[in-house]
């Protein structure tokens, strides 16, 4: 999958639009851009908006190891016009006239892959060109100090996305998947994950930092699905019509749902063991093939209801939902070693809900149960033998 770094100005200058400035400008592109990216398969890593400092930017695009590294600003001067500076590569001047190719069919005024930046002039600003590994561009999109054309670019936030988007399929050699949205809704998601936040609430910005504006704010223990990362470790979320930023560090995984089930043990000996696996040491042993209620799962081994630790499923078939009636597959009955499993205690919790106390359903077949037992069979006209055969079964 090709990747690209997206690095949008972070320094805000004033532009003439009421109420934007340069770095929220580009935040808006970027943001547009995400859904168009991950249409089209393309990985993407975003800066840091928090910090202005160029080499940042830099050491994190590096770190990345992208095949694309995108820089996109907007210009000061008064003019009207639209260059993509390049790094004087080949690449990175090929890369440029691609780009600049693409914005002619939406920016109505000049636009124009420049020569290599002057080397007289190699500011700082001109780090991204000079000192990422990858094939860069620099994009100064228009002039924010020109109120016509600032004013064009405030609306056309979505036309620019898409026309940088299909300038990078263009150089990757993939097709442009255009998702027809406005571009603010996003496309699958990368995973879902679960506010986990020390107050009540977890605030959403519109930039990936805590100095953006506040959108909204999302409840703890709510879940929200993930669209990208930026390289501050700020997560792009959306939970219902609510899309943003957040810091990541407050979005766990969702908590597992497990569906219990019951279990048949086939073989004649089967050890209980203190975790999931045959380096755990030995916690017990299933000698009488009962049925059991598995609560958990960790490869291939399973954690039994009543807490006495893990067994291996490759010794067990799969009996039924947890919640459901288990087949009798034995007679339960006193016996001096104390018959043990969750048929066992399913009768013992079905006969306390009849009203016939055995005492604790702890799945181990006792005095107290074997008493039930038989109060049971007498108010049902069964022999008063105290074994759970398939007649007292059928009568549970």
């Amino acid at each position: 999958m090709p990747k690209v770094f997206l690095s949008p100005a972070t320094h805000k200058k004033t532009c003439n639009v009421k109420g934007c400035n340069e770095a929220k400008h580009n935040a808006l592109i970027c943001d547009a851009m995400i859904p168009y990216l991950n249409a089209c398969g393309i990985e993407w890593k975003r800066n840091d908006s928090s910090t202005a400092e160029s080499m940042d930017h830099v050491r994190a695009s590096n770190a990345y190891e992208p095949d694309v590294h995108f820089t996109f600003h907007t210009n000061a001067g008064g003019g009207k016009r639209c260059t993509f500076y390049n790094s004087g590569s080949t690449k990175s001047k090929r890369l440029s006239e691609v780009f600049a190719a693409r914005f002619r069919a939406v920016y109505p005024n000049l636009v124009k892959p420049s020569g290599s930046y002057p080397p007289e002039t190699c500011t700082e600003s001109w780090n991204e060109l000079k000192l990422t590994k990858a094939p860069a561009v620099y994009a100064e999109q228009w002039f924010h100090d020109n109120a016509e054309d600032s004013e064009w670019g405030h609306t056309h936030i979505k036309e620019t996305a898409k026309s940088h988007v299909k300038a990078l399929c263009d150089w990757f050699g993939i097709e442009f998947v255009d998702i027809d949205t406005d571009g603010s809704q996003p496309t699958e998601p990368l995973y879902a994950r679960q506010v986990n936040t020390p107050g009540d609430t977890l605030n959403v910005r519109d930039e990936a930092n805590a100095k953006g504006a506040k959108l909204g704010e999302l409840a703890h223990g709510s879940t929200v699905e993930v669209y990208g990362l930026a390289d501050n470790g700020w997560a792009l979320i959306q939970q219902g019509s609510l899309r943003g930023w957040v810091n990541g560090k407050y979005l766990v995984e969702p908590e597992k749902t497990f569906a219990p089930y019951i279990v048949r043990v086939t073989a004649d000996a089967l050890n209980i063991r203190k975790g999931p696996g045959t380096n755990y040491d030995v916690a017990g042993c299933i000698r009488d093939k009962g049925s059991y209620t598995i609560v958990d799962e960790q490869d291939g081994w399973g954690r039994l209801k009543s807490g006495a630790g893990w067994i291996s499923l490759a010794y067990t078939t799969k009996a039924g939902d947890a919640d459901a009636k288990p087949e009798l597959t034995r007679i339960l009955k006193l016996t001096s070693t104390n018959m043990r499993g969750d048929d066992v205690r399913w009768a013992q919790e079905r006969l306390n809900e009849l009203g016939y106390n055995c005492g604790k359903a702890d799945g181990i077949f006792g005095q107290g149960t074997d008493k039930a037992v038989k109060a049971f069979q007498r108010a049902n006209g069964l022999s008063q033998d105290g074994d759970i055969g398939p007649k007292t079964w059928a009568k549970l």
